[in-house]
């Protein structure tokens, strides 16, 4: 392969959109705070997008198995980039990520450190975990607001943003498994759709849903986002009750029930940056 192909192989396999946000929610959190050290919450976003991209390239490293059926043009299971690249990759990134995490402070090396174990857990013992896998990617995924926010000096202000994306994470890890579930089990990967079945996931999806809608508008209810934050609130809303609808509509059907919930995870994926917005411009007074 050359080395243009290789290099597009591996954006597609570090998924570097998605390590884009988790840069982009500490930036956040630190702003949230109101912290004056523009540095060093650069050196933690930094970190943050290092150790996403190598989390991510990890994942694929366990994945291939389910990949091979659902996701066979992904760089992996099609074989354009070999396993041994993957983990070399992996090992680097998270390496970096987390010496440069150190230069941001104690507490954004202690984020970094957590979330290295966790993802590695994740990957190798807890994917087939159901329920507490979902959680701890759900996790993850979410306190880059609170890494943000303890870099600024007040980790009270990452909760409230930290929060809202949790349930929104979780939704979209349930709707991401019900889209995977014949690689997964064809994988012997256990995830919540998998063991709780189809019918009780998009229950405990669509309510996670709904428990964003309804929390999103009361930080500005309660004073403590500004009327700006409500301007993306009024984009995503919508679009949350378009989610679950297609979910509460979708067929009885395997792989049409699979195919709707996989249009509902990239609609959700499209939520995420205007959430980002939504808190970013909350925090303007």
């Amino acid at each position: 392969m050359s080395t243009r192909g290789r290099l597009i192989q591996t954006v597609v396999l570090l998924r570097l959109h998605n390590c884009l946000i988790a840069a982009a929610s500490v930036l956040v959190g630190a702003f949230l705070a109101r912290s004056s050290l523009a540095p060093r919450a650069l050196l933690g976003a930094a970190a943050a997008f290092l150790v996403a991209a190598g989390g991510y390239a990890l994942n694929d490293l366990y994945d291939i198995e389910t990949d091979r059926v659902n996701k066979g043009w992904r760089p992996l299971p099609s074989g354009r980039i070999g396993r041994r690249y993957a983990m070399s990759l992996a090992a680097l990134l998270w390496v970096a990520g987390i010496v440069l995490s150190a230069s941001a402070g104690a507490a954004a090396l202690g984020f970094a450190i957590a979330w290295t174990v966790l993802v590695w857990l994740y990957c190798s013992r807890l994917k087939s975990a159901g329920l507490a896998g979902h959680l701890i990617v759900s996790a993850v995924a979410s306190s880059g607001f609170m890494m943000g926010a303890a870099i600024g000096g007040r980790s009270a202000a990452g909760l409230l943003p930290f929060g809202l994306a949790f349930l929104f994470h979780f939704a979209r890890e349930v709707v991401k498994g019900t889209a995977d579930i014949r690689g997964d089990v064809a994988a012997g990967i256990r995830t919540l759709p998998a063991g709780l079945g189809q019918r009780a996931s998009a229950v405990l999806c669509t309510a996670s849903l709904a428990a964003v809608m309804a929390l999103s508008v009361l930080p500005w209810a309660a004073g403590v986002y500004g009327v700006y934050y409500m301007l993306p609130v009024l984009v995503i809303e919508p679009l949350l009750a378009l989610c679950i609808y297609m979910i509460v509509s979708s067929t009885a059907d395997d792989r049409a029930n699979a195919r709707a919930h996989g249009r509902v995870a990239k609609i959700l994926k499209a939520v995420m940056p205007v959430g980002m917005l939504a808190f970013l411009l909350g925090g303007i007074q």
